[in-house]
């Protein structure tokens, strides 16, 4: 059994195993407290380590019944519903039940021990045993409390992270297989003018939009895909974009070897549809120059828009750098990713980069049924 499933299952077997743990443990500790020698040959009694075991023996059922009512019936009924004041109450009817309880137990442990006179069957002596071993039962029962609060927190915070991450997924995955309605319905309109003008370039449209298309929303189902089919969607997006005659201008570069690289999808081409479609929204003439280097098993990605007209105020790319952050956060640790705005008056310049594996590294992975984002996105 591992220890995960010990601690945290619910099932019967571990459960019944936990409890069992528990009680051992206190009676170990109940038992070496209970050890009290009046002078140094005591040690070498075994009537003292006698008067331990009948101690345990006597006082340890209330502290059973202490735990458990403390659990199952204030705790649940009355912390975990923030009734704090009818719980001090019902600690300290428990209390007092325990030390009533320990009283009797208290006249049984006198009877069956011998301390050369120290207890005598008074009833001082019995209530000063009831409420000392009640004080104990309590202190059980709070240390209980606290291991079943802090699992429920570590429990429910499991659970948090757990949906936190299913949104998160859930998130991205819309974002990756997202084109903005905008460049759909220009293409469109593209489409429509082409084939009334009759001209040639109209199914050359058609394809590259049904590529396009087909990307987003079939290969991007996979955390990775090829640089080369990234970037074979970015050209396509961008031949589309040229088409409108209100288009900015747009330069695509790339440096470096791309073949055999992964990375995730839609990561760089929502970045320059982002882009464009922000521009559009504020009527902004300008030209677009989008650099891709590959280096040191890293990407680095610069997204630069230049103003061609005279306006002034400044444009909000911080939405598009936040919208950024969280795809690369999503499959990267924080430290292994970066991202930047500069923003003047005559333009903007989104840094961005992030490492890579090869298609060996990746393949060896997958063979090992170890894959994960972390896997193939570590920095080397």
């Amino acid at each position: 059994m591992q220890l995960n499933e010990f601690i945290f299952s619910n099932q019967k077997s571990p459960r019944v195993k936990r409890h069992l743990v528990f009680w051992v443990l206190t009676f170990v500790y109940y038992w070496i407290q209970s050890i009290v020698p009046e002078k140094v040959e005591d040690f070498s009694s075994i009537q003292m380590y006698k008067n331990a075991v009948i101690s345990v023996l006597c006082f340890l059922p209330a502290c059973i019944f202490s735990v458990y009512f403390s659990v199952y019936l204030i705790m649940q009924h009355f912390l975990v519903q923030r009734r704090y004041f009818i719980a001090l109450l019902a600690f300290l009817g428990l209390f007092a039940a325990d030390v009533f309880v320990n009283y009797f137990f208290g006249s049984l442990f006198i009877q069956n021990t011998v301390f050369d006179g120290t207890y005598n069957q008074s009833f001082t002596s019995k209530i000063a045993l009831g409420y000392q071993n009640s004080i104990w039962a309590i202190s059980i029962s709070g240390f209980a409390l606290g291991i079943k609060f802090t699992k429920t927190w570590y429990l429910q915070r499991k659970e948090n992270l757990k949906i936190a991450k299913n949104n998160a997924r859930t998130s991205v995955q819309t974002q990756k297989a997202y084109l903005h309605p905008a460049f759909l319905f220009r293409t469109l309109d593209n489409v429509d003018n082409t084939l009334k003008a009759k001209s040639g370039t109209s199914s050359d449209i058609i394809l590259k939009l049904s590529d396009l298309l087909s990307f987003t929303l079939y290969e991007n189902e996979s955390d990775i895909v090829p640089l080369e089919r990234e970037i074979s969607a970015i050209r396509d997006f961008i031949y589309i974009e040229k088409l409108n005659p209100n288009s900015s201008a747009i330069q695509f570069k790339v440096s470096g070897a791309i073949s055999q690289i992964y990375v995730p999808p839609m990561l760089i081409l929502s970045l320059l549809q982002d882009s464009i479609s922000h521009l559009y929204s504020q009527k902004y003439k300008t030209q677009i120059i989008l650099i891709i280097i590959i280096s040191a098993n890293h990407l680095f990605i610069k997204l630069s828009a230049s103003l061609l007209e005279d306006r002034t105020g400044l444009l909000k790319w911080s939405l598009i750098v936040e919208k950024g952050w969280r795809k690369l956060a999503y499959f990267f640790d924080d430290k292994d990713f970066h991202i930047s705005l500069n923003e003047t008056h005559q333009g903007i310049l989104i840094k961005m980069n992030f490492p890579v594996k090869s298609a060996e590294v990746t393949t060896t992975s997958t063979n090992n049924n170890i894959i994960t984002n972390q896997d193939i996105y570590e920095s080397v």
